[in-house]
């Protein structure tokens, strides 16, 4: 469990937080408050988000409206699970060319008797 001291996150490590995915850009205290601070370039833009400033002090740079602060009990790490799905659906696709190839071939055999 994390606290408002520690922190398990380093710069780089790929992060959710308030329902937002994003890339930690700094880690420490900040002018917010007291305490260790997380700071997140996200994915997408972000309501009320920043380009990793805080009141005139900047502690990463990002593009405005995609940074974010928030304490680490905040955060989780993100990670993207590889989607197995578009390989079965690649997978069956083959499998339904052979199938109709073959049926192919085979009534084309059979017109030629």
């Amino acid at each position: 469990k994390t606290d408002d001291t520690t922190c398990p996150f380093q710069i780089g490590d790929r992060v959710a937080t308030l329902g937002y995915t994003g890339t930690v850009r700094y880690v420490g205290p900040t002018e917010i408050a007291e305490g260790v601070w997380v700071g997140i370039e996200g994915d997408q833009e972000i309501p009320s988000g920043n380009d990793g400033t805080h009141k005139f002090k900047r502690y990463f740079k990002c593009d405005m409206g995609k940074g974010m602060f928030a304490r680490p009990k905040m955060v989780a790490f993100y990670q993207v699970e590889k989607s197995t799905a578009s390989f079965w659906t690649l997978s069956r696709a083959v499998v339904l060319i052979q199938r109709l190839v073959r049926n192919y071939r085979a009534r084309k055999e059979s017109r030629k008797d």
